[in-house]
């Protein structure tokens, strides 16, 4: 009887030691420097050189472009790919619109942000804003929106 327990044991060992190994490969292949495939290269309509992205050892994307307006392009491209969920609630957050999403308990939050108007606010200063910044904010722009395509 006992040599079948350690037998059962070892084998309940084994197959959670095969289950850390197989998920922890698993996982590893989704962190950026792990897969060889992060490697990007951009070349979508409104840029007119091809841009590229290649992330260093620690999985920080470096962007390599001829125009700053291909650069802000990629930038956002990149930022949609990685950090979308972190930029819609942002955004939802700066609108006062998070309730729509997450639940009842943000209506009060939701309320606060409505009047304090920092949505709004944002938009009425972009026409204020000099043109480089324009056109910088706007190929940024570009750039989330053809990702999210």
């Amino acid at each position: 009887m006992g040599k079948t327990i350690r037998w059962i044991a070892f084998g309940v060992v084994g197959v959670i030691v095969l289950a850390v190994v197989v998920v922890g490969g698993w996982l590893a292949t989704s962190l950026p420097w792990q897969n060889p495939l992060f490697e990007t290269r951009i070349d979508a309509p409104g840029v007119e050189k091809p841009v590229r992205v290649l992330p260093d050892d620690d999985g920080i994307p470096t962007i390599t472009a001829e125009k700053a307006a291909d650069a802000y392009f990629a930038l956002g491209y990149i930022h949609a790919r990685d950090r979308f969920w972190q930029m819609e609630s942002m955004r939802r957050f700066g609108a006062g619109r998070l309730a729509e999403v997450l639940g009842a308990q943000l209506v009060d939050s939701d309320k606060w942000m409505r009047t304090l108007g920092l949505y709004r606010l944002a938009e009425q200063s972009f026409d204020g804003l000099p043109d480089a910044t324009k056109a910088a904010l706007t190929a940024y722009a570009k750039g989330v929106n053809h990702w999210l395509a």
